[in-house]
């Protein structure tokens, strides 16, 4: 079913998706940036996540390290 792009953007919106990218599989067009997009959505979670527990770890060594 073809969707318009406001469709598209407002159902991206909704769902808090990373990024809107218009595509089309039956004419090949930019379905290699969904793809890419999907894997860079997933990398920069990884980053943040990784901060967070970075950022985590040391609060609980700085917090033993000033307590004792």
């Amino acid at each position: 079913k073809y969707i318009s792009s406001e469709e598209g953007q407002e159902l991206a919106y909704r769902i808090g998706a990373y990024r809107f990218v218009e595509c089309s599989a039956k004419l090949r067009e930019n379905v290699d940036v969904v793809f890419e997009s999907a894997v860079r959505s997933i990398w920069d979670r990884e980053k943040q996540v990784s901060r967070q527990r970075r950022r985590a770890a040391v609060k609980k060594i700085a917090k033993r390290c000033c307590i004792m």
